[in-house]
């Protein structure tokens, strides 16, 4: 008697969770989607782009950075504008 599909089903969806969870750890911690999806092994980005809103995150933390970096630089400068 083969096991065969219901039973590799059954096994797929208990490691759904911990892959899941790998995925968003992996995006949380700087991968890319694509890097992601070949891991994962996806064979399009559809499947991949449910863990996009990890990485916004990512994006609106590197624009705050950014942010604080340019006002940085403006007061830095700005002390230098009459000299020269």
């Amino acid at each position: 008697m083969a096991l065969g599909g219901p039973f590799l089903a059954a096994q797929k969806a208990c490691l759904m969770p911990q892959i899941r969870g790998y995925a968003s750890w992996m995006i949380e911690q700087g991968a890319d989607l694509y890097t992601v999806q070949k891991l994962l092994g996806h064979k399009t980005n559809i499947m991949t782009q449910r863990y996009a809103h990890l990485s916004e995150n990512k994006l609106k933390d590197a624009v705050k950075a950014l942010g604080k970096a340019w006002q940085h630089h403006k007061a830095a400068t700005e002390g230098q504008e009459g000299e020269g």
